[in-house]
């Protein structure tokens, strides 16, 4: 219930009669039966409504252990999912999730668990009676089952280096790890007379694959 003062003034003064949340959009109607508002030129208005917003949408994302999942980031435990939906200025008629890029969508009922191992791209949609819609994506990345070492070892002439053997020659270590779905690395250790270290990291697109450097392997929390 929203109740105005005086008729006839130029600026109209509103009293809510229940708490709003901070940021709230509020919606105005008028009884045409019971009066008229005018503007400043006398010109009638027909309604008055607040200007239109899309819903909001809030994301929340745990580990099992009850931590805060940070988007993107590789975590060894599973991810729960909570979405909640805030109307703007109209009421939300269709909150919706996907899990295969926006194939096929569900009805957003009750907090999503991810357990696998791999990548998983979340989608959330919201669409309000006013036909205005907002999406939000968040991506988790599960990896428990730890990385698999593949080690190769190639002396400077290209040779094979076979493991124990005298050498004359530098030698270079690659190392690939890799493990179910999670990113791969690649660590060249070059021996010679120092020995020095670059580890990179796999990255796929939708034309290529191929390695760029990276920091460090992906842990497993």
């Amino acid at each position: 219930m929203v109740d105005t003062i005086k008729a006839g003034a130029k600026t109209m003064k509103l009293k809510v009669g229940e708490p709003l949340r901070s940021g709230q959009d509020i919606r105005l109607s008028y009884d045409s039966q019971a009066g008229s508002i005018v503007d400043l030129a006398n010109n009638p208005l027909p309604s008055v409504s607040d200007q239109p917003w899309p819903p909001n949408i809030e994301v929340t994302m745990t580990t099992a252990d009850g931590s805060n999942y940070q988007d993107g980031t590789w975590t060894n435990q599973p991810v729960s999912v909570s979405a909640s939906v805030y109307e703007g200025t109209a009421e939300v008629n269709e909150f919706v999730y996907s899990l295969d890029g926006g194939e096929t969508w569900s009805p957003y009922t009750t907090s999503i668990e991810l357990q696998d191992d791999g990548v998983h791209v979340l989608d959330f949609k919201a669409v309000d009676a006013a036909g205005m819609e907002t999406a939000e994506r968040r991506t988790v990345k599960i990896g428990s089952s730890g990385l698999a070492l593949t080690p190769t070892m190639v002396k400077s002439d290209g040779g094979t280096y076979t493991e124990g053997e005298w050498t004359n020659q530098s030698v270079t270590v690659s190392v690939y790890a890799g493990g179910g779905n999670r990113r791969d690395c690649l660590v060249h250790l070059y021996v010679g007379r120092r020995i020095t270290a670059r580890l990179y990291e796999q990255f796929p697109d939708r034309n290529h694959r191929g390695w760029r450097p990276c920091d460090r392997l992906p842990s497993g929390g």
